[in-house]
């Protein structure tokens, strides 16, 4: 979270414990595969999947730069190496 926001109050420094207390989200426990697919199953298996530089983006135009080269990445492994 960028430092541009001085705490001055009980929401900036609520956000910014949020902020680090959501690095891993946890997966609910699944038996099926079917069930592994479900949004609240799978959500937080991509998230985790992320890269600390996708994550530790300071802006939202830098976060949605870099999760789209990752997920490209993903998607297309061999245009990935160079």
């Amino acid at each position: 979270m960028p430092d541009t926001h001085k705490s001055s109050g009980l929401g900036c420094d609520a956000a910014i414990y949020l902020y680090k207390a959501i690095t891993a989200l946890r997966q609910p426990f699944t038996t099926t595969t079917f069930a592994k697919r479900a949004f609240r199953c799978f959500a937080p298996a991509v998230w985790n999947s992320l890269t600390k530089t996708v994550l530790n983006s300071d802006f939202l135009a830098v976060f949605k730069s870099r999760l789209e080269t990752f997920l490209f990445s993903q998607a297309f492994p061999s245009f990935s190496a160079h």
